[in-house]
């Protein structure tokens, strides 16, 4: 039983390591984002994917080891969670472990939402601020004529620096 519970904090662990490095690169993305640099950013997407990945991986094999667990201590149910296997443990050390591992996540949790808010800001900005110009490059521009009865007439100039097909 205590190295099923040493396996699961291993595993979670390992799991960790890949949110810090997600957390990294997130980082890293609000850089690319702020000097606009596409090229640099599919990159930094890519190599997200291949962390999702990995953690997808990971993600089944807790989910093993905590069944094991769950059916060791007789936690039935389909909502166990690490508190229910910390109070269902008497390794006070073990315990203090997935503690700490428990506070840990929380910290790169929090932190990931904050940059995760921030890259989508700033995402949107940037598609705001492209999408207005492609307007102003593209759109052309009313401007009042008057008719021979002395009727003003609105005309749309179609004076653009882009052919309406780009």
């Amino acid at each position: 039983m205590h190295n099923d519970i040493r396996e699961l904090i291993g595993c979670l662990d390992l799991e960790k390591d890949l949110y810090a490095n997600l957390h990294k690169l997130s980082s890293l993305k609000q850089t690319i984002i702020g000097k606009g640099e596409a090229a640099a950013l599919d990159e930094i997407t890519a190599k997200e994917r291949v962390l999702l990945d990995k953690l997808c991986e990971r993600e089944k094999v807790r989910h093993e080891i905590v069944a094991c667990i769950s059916k060791k201590l007789n936690l039935l149910g389909e909502h166990i969670t690490l508190s229910n296997i910390i109070d269902a443990i008497d390794d006070d050390c073990l315990k203090q472990k997935l503690t700490t591992i428990i506070d840990e996540f929380n910290v790169i949790f929090q932190k990931q939402k904050k940059l995760n808010e921030t890259n989508q800001m700033l995402l949107e900005k940037n598609i705001s601020y492209l999408d207005f110009m492609i307007n102003a490059a593209t759109a052309g521009r009313e401007s009042i004529i008057y008719s021979g009865k002395g009727c003003n007439e609105r005309q749309k100039q179609n004076i653009n620096i882009f052919d309406k097909r780009a």
